[in-house]
């Protein structure tokens, strides 16, 4: 796994620790079912979700500099 992946996996769990991060648990998404998602700010995330936002960042910022 490459230096970003596992960076933006890191990222990921640290902010679903945070206090304001809520689970809310078989949401029904899709396919898959006993899925668990995260509410930040009344919008609901899946955890892979949140994985590739943080791995989408670090790209941007790889490209940038």
């Amino acid at each position: 796994m490459d230096e970003n992946k596992k960076l933006a996996i890191e990222l990921a769990k640290a902010l679903i620790q945070n206090s304001s991060v809520k689970p809310v648990h078989n949401k029904g998404y899709k396919d898959e079912t006993d899925l668990i998602v995260y509410s930040i700010d009344n919008l609901e995330y899946t955890f892979n979700n949140i994985v590739l936002h943080f791995l989408e960042s670090l790209k941007k910022v790889e490209d940038y500099y």
